[in-house]
């Protein structure tokens, strides 16, 4: 079997099952909104929760960036060092962890003090609790990172994706019968012990998988290549998570339950991500480019490459008309109640339609990102990640002077955009095979395509949705449904008519499954 095809199949198999999970998970997120309402009490939460998040986060691109490809090189060429190189990376990540939790515990009143400074002197303290509360989360989750890891380095990719739903089950259980007794609380405590279960798990499915897990107290070679390799993604990964944090404080003087609104809207903006990204596509890709570059030539990579994005493009962009046509009826049915009044959703409504424009660009940067590290260059993912966060920094303070709320939205969804194209401009230049023009023609065709489609979808769901009123809360449901429905075929029959490669793929891989059933 191909190393294209074996890529499609990972990628469908790992995309089904984040999608699963992420319906799990973002239950679990409504029904947060839907009980604590958008308040200060939230946005101490997400300012809590973002602390041990930012280095977590961090680590996480960091080995998804260096792991896989030395790992994979060395055990091709040493496999009896395959037992000393993991238990060396769980020492290293074990040790490291624990250190970080215990300075973070000293610098917590510090930091708390900067991070939620838009905050009244009530919602500090909370905060304060709270990030003490979820500080286990840097050790518990360094562990799960680097276990989720190891599993993709061996062309495996379902457990990871799938123990999460122990987190989830467990706070959703938490918030549910607690939050009277618990408050706010009943989410730090429910996280923390979510988070130790799922690691439990996943250590057992790793050991029964015949995957080493146990400490060796020695830095083995291929680590030490590791960690000097690292470096920079770690930095940079860093650094791109530390944006959220900054658009958090920045915004949090904005409006009482500002940083809930932002946090809402990032996460219907991380649903695809998830879906194509690090759930599943990014698992995949970042594993098989590494062979494919070991087995063949860098030219076969870059023709991958340029599929992939021409391919994710293509199935992200419907998604996005339908958020952004949607964006209303969705955050009203899922969210409006006592606790989370109109004004929460229309702040949401408004971020969210802003973010919309920077989430293509942000994921085909990912994927950018991911090709960078099969090259085994670290460096100039790092320095393009510290540009991204002065920009959207500098734009932050211009763009909050003139429009406050939405000017945070506006700020990140440029700085994607910005970042993307000088990206991309840099490695046509550095990777000659790269077919820039191609590609720009073909992001533009698609564009206009998805434009008519997200006309098409608010024109049926307003001629539509009059005539349901009758079924009450659930026409809104089945208005977009119709309209969603309608904006995908003429999305999916322009594209045809227009010639675009990657509708046809859609369609006849569409036809296959339809006469297998």
């Amino acid at each position: 079997m191909s190393r294209n095809r074996l890529i499609a199949i990972d990628s469908v198999n790992a995309t089904i099952a984040t999608l699963l999970m992420q319906g799990a998970a973002f239950a679990l997120t409504i029904l947060v909104a839907r009980s604590y309402g958008a308040t200060s009490t939230t946005d101490a939460w997400f300012i809590a929760l973002s602390i041990p998040g930012l280095y977590t986060a961090a680590l996480f691109g960091a080995l998804k960036a260096v792991f896989v490809p030395v790992f994979s090189e060395a055990v091709k060429k040493h496999p009896e060092d395959e037992k000393l190189i993991l238990g060396s990376a769980y020492f290293l990540i074990i040790l490291s962890s624990c250190l970080i939790a215990i300075l973070l515990y000293f610098l917590l009143p510090f930091i708390i003090s900067y991070a939620a400074g838009g905050l009244n002197s009530a919602s500090r303290v909370t905060a304060l609790d709270l990030s003490r509360e979820v500080l286990p989360l840097v050790v518990l989750t360094s562990i799960i990172g680097l276990m989720d890891t190891i599993y993709n380095a061996h062309q495996k990719f379902l457990a990871p994706i799938f123990t999460p739903f122990i987190r989830t089950a467990t706070v959703f259980i938490g918030v549910y019968f607690f939050r009277g007794p618990l408050g706010i609380h009943a989410l730090s405590y429910s996280s923390v012990l979510g988070e130790a279960l799922q690691l439990l798990i996943l250590a057992y499915i790793l050991k029964r998988q015949n995957m080493f897990v146990g400490i060796r107290a020695t830095i083995h070679p291929a680590i030490k290549r590791m960690t000097h390799l690292a470096m920079p993604p770690l930095a940079s990964s860093f650094v791109l998570e530390f944006n959220p944090l900054v658009d958090k404080i920045m915004i949090a003087s904005t409006a009482v339950g500002s940083i809930t609104a932002l946090n809402i809207a990032n996460s219907w903006n991380e649903i695809p991500l998830l879906l194509l990204g690090t759930g599943g596509f990014m698992s995949v890709i970042l594993s098989h480019w590494s062979k494919m570059k070991a087995e063949t030539s860098l030219e076969t990579v870059v023709k991958s490459v340029e599929e992939s994005l021409l391919m994710v493009s293509y199935l992200l962009i419907p998604v996005l008309a339908v958020f952004f046509a949607f964006r209303y009826p969705i955050i009203n049915f899922f969210y409006a109640n006592r606790q989370f009044t109109q004004e929460g959703v229309s702040n949401v409504v408004l971020l969210w339609g802003i973010l919309i424009i920077g989430v293509l660009p942000n994921m085909l940067w990912r994927i950018l990102v991911r090709f960078y590290h099969v090259m085994q260059d670290t460096k100039t993912p790092f320095w393009i990640g510290m540009f991204r966060s002065v920009l959207n920094i500098l734009l932050n303070i211009i763009f909050k002077h003139f429009w406050g709320l939405p000017g945070i939205a506006l700020s990140t969804s440029i700085t994607a955009v910005l970042l993307f194209s000088g990206n991309f401009i840099l490695i046509d230049r550095r990777v000659r095979s790269f077919r820039l023009i191609y590609l720009v023609k073909k992001w533009l065709v698609m564009v206009f395509i998805g434009i008519i489609m997200t006309l098409v979808c608010l024109v049926s769901y307003n001629f539509t949705q009059p005539l349901l009123q009758s079924l009450g809360r659930s026409s809104a449901l089945i208005s977009m449904s119709i309209g969603g429905l309608a904006g995908v075929l003429v999305y999916q029959f322009i594209a045809q008519v227009l010639g675009v490669q990657e509708a046809r793929v859609v369609y006849s891989e569409f036809n296959k499954k339809l006469k297998f059933w």
